[in-house]
């Protein structure tokens, strides 16, 4: 099979396909038992977003030296503003969702996809651990279910928001729910949390390894941020996080 995200840039595959087949594969991922040692993403003191920052727990622990609300962009201040990684630890540990094995990385670059069979392979598993099942629906919907434009604007410029692909991310949740047999409505209104959480944890990490770790990091991999704030910022337009709900209500079952 071919990665996903190559058969989306060569035009062989469109998104509602790739994540069709996205959204199978997690489904039989998610009916496999955890194995033992896996870490929780949503139990008491987890460092979720910690760990996929790189930066040691809690993250707010850090500010003023790690994270500098004045620095020039404006993102750290944004980020740790208005209850975001508040929300989004809660999020995780939601005990109205439905918990398992998650891949914890899904986006379209870790599946791997045969056209002619519609069979598709997950791959990297490094990430997995146990978790809101829906949470792997998010990071796919992180990964691949919203396009930004070209951003030339000023790095003291917030990016505009990103445009959800809402075929892409319907072919997702359907796909992944006539699969796994259920996709519960308690899922559908957290998808957009668990989204930002997905989104917020990346634009995080991507800031503090090319600001922080790597100061000397390329212009491009320093605005390298910029995507997955886009998409948070579209997930806070109101009519954007309407729509998510809109499709994921479509999918319960």
């Amino acid at each position: 099979g071919e990665a996903g995200n190559r058969l989306l840039r060569s035009g062989e595959a469109d998104a509602p396909a790739v994540f069709g087949a996205i959204g199978r594969a997690l489904a039989a991922a998610h009916a496999v038992p955890p194995p033992d040692g896996l870490p929780d993403v949503g139990a008491a003191g987890s460092d979720y977003i910690e760990r996929y920052v790189r930066c040691a727990a809690p993250l707010e622990a850090h500010v003023g030296t790690v994270w500098r609300a004045d620095e020039p962009t404006g993102f750290v201040a944004w980020a740790f503003a208005a209850g975001r990684l508040d929300t989004a630890r809660a999020v995780l540990a939601d005990a109205s969702l439905p918990r398992g094995l998650l891949h914890g990385d899904p986006y379209a670059d870790n599946v791997l996809l045969d056209l002619e069979t519609s069979q598709a392979a997950l791959v990297d598993w490094e990430d997995s651990c146990i978790g809101p099942l829906a949470f792997d629906l998010a990071c796919a919907a992180a990964g691949g279910c919203f396009s930004t434009a070209d951003d030339t604007a000023a790095a003291d410029v917030f990016p505009p928001p990103a445009t959800l692909n809402a075929a892409a991310l319907g072919s997702l949740l359907a796909c992944y729910a006539a699969a796994r047999g259920g996709f519960g409505k308690a899922e559908a209104e957290a998808l957009v949390d668990l989204t930002l959480c997905n989104a917020l944890a990346c634009a995080l990490y991507r800031f503090y390894q090319f600001h922080t770790v790597d100061a000397n990091a390329p212009a491009e991999a320093k605005r390298s941020y910029r995507e997955m704030h886009a998409i948070c910022l579209a997930l806070e337009v109101p009519a954007v996080a309407a729509q998510m709900r809109e499709i994921a209500s479509a999918a319960v079952c």
